[in-house]
């Protein structure tokens, strides 16, 4: 397990603090190993000191893999402090509190360029202050793990971010399946949601299981699609090139398009290549599939391509912790959460999730 308590109590997780020292590392390693090593032999082709250079390249790199594969930040626990060392090279730090602290755990989405990268805190909530004891890209199961690592080891509730803002989360129910912390707390049940009209799944259900299945082609899906068509059309019209006129050196810009260049040069490489994306696009997208199977055991997710199953997970009824719906920039993603495994699926709109989400909760509050 990535987030692991050692018999002194010692909490740690893995990080990237020293990746870029590592990286470094193994390139400085390698080149001189090899480029280095080969011109400091023809530089001084008698000196003794140069057989040195490979076995301290290698050395390097050893120690550049170990920076990457092994760094890992270190809680300890200390009366009302908590002390985090981050790697081995980063000054450690102490964070004190005074009151009743609590652990928080939540999302932050930040736009780099034209992606929105998700980031997960994890905060030592001290009244009106707040520290931020772990941040890291993606890698929600291993945050979670280690809000309720801390938590436990505090003696101190958390406060995760759920559906509709944020729920506190007392010690005690912690570990506790998702029925049995309905029963201590029926809000979480939520309202019934309606469903769409239209609604994007299909589904059937009995006494003892649901089946839903839905396409990941969704409005918003197919509008970037399209848009992606669009824009290839666009630029393969579009006159982007210069013409030479014979017999005159001046060039004229921006007076052919890539539809007349291949037909003037028979140079066909823009349209095999954007023809291929937009096939293989194509495919993906109104091949793949998902599926969603609640049982009174288990909760299975599948996720089949034009029929064919390439990707499955499955979280035990007794596991379940968490039924939620994560509203961010790129749509509505249903989430199913236990401490081993988190189940996302992507919804068509809020609504779909919502009416999903609800029906989930009640199949396993009953």
């Amino acid at each position: 397990m990535s987030v692991t308590k050692n018999s002194l109590g010692v909490i740690s997780i893995p990080s990237q603090s020293n990746n870029d020292l590592g990286f470094f590392l193994i390139f400085l390693g390698l080149a001189l190993s090899f480029p280095v090593r080969g011109l400091l032999d023809r530089v001084y082709p008698d000196a003794g000191w140069v057989d040195v250079a490979s076995p301290a390249g290698i050395a390097l790199v050893v120690v550049g893999f170990i920076l990457i594969r092994y760094t890992r930040k270190r809680f300890w626990l200390d009366g009302k402090s908590i002390r985090v060392q981050d790697g081995w090279i980063k000054r450690g730090l102490r964070y004190h509190w005074e009151g009743e602290p609590m652990i928080r755990l939540r999302s932050q989405e930040e736009e780099r360029g034209p992606n929105v990268l998700e980031f997960w805190l994890v905060n030592l909530v001290d009244g009106k202050r707040q520290y931020v004891l772990d941040r890291r890209l993606g890698h929600h199961i291993e945050s979670r793990s280690l809000a309720e690592a801390l938590a436990k080891s505090i003696n101190c509730p958390v406060l995760e971010k759920a559906e509709t803002g944020e729920i506190l989360i007392p010690r005690e129910e912690l570990d506790l399946p998702f029925r049995d912390r309905v029963r201590k707390q029926p809000e979480l049940l939520g309202g019934e949601a309606p469903k769409p009209d239209p609604c994007p799944f299909e589904y059937d259900e009995d006494e003892n299981s649901q089946r839903y299945t839905w396409r990941l082609a969704s409005p918003a899906m197919l509008n970037e699609f399209f848009t992606l068509v669009l824009f290839v059309f666009l630029l393969a019209v579009v006159p982007i090139f210069p013409r030479h006129n014979p017999g005159q050196e001046s060039v004229e810009r921006f007076q052919l398009s890539f539809l007349d260049f291949a037909r003037l040069n028979h140079q066909f490489l823009y349209f095999y290549v954007s023809g291929a994306i937009v096939l293989t696009t194509a495919f993906f997208l109104f091949g793949y599939g998902k599926e969603l199977r609640a049982t009174r055991k288990s909760l299975d997710a599948r996720d089949r391509l034009w029929g064919v199953p390439i990707w499955s997970a499955s979280i035990p009824a007794d596991q379940l912790e968490e039924i939620w719906v994560r509203q961010s920039t790129r749509g509505a993603h249903l989430q199913l959460i236990s401490d081993a495994c988190i189940i996302t699926g992507r919804t068509s709109n809020s609504q779909a999730a919502a009416w999903l989400a609800s029906r989930l909760r009640r199949f396993y509050a009953s």
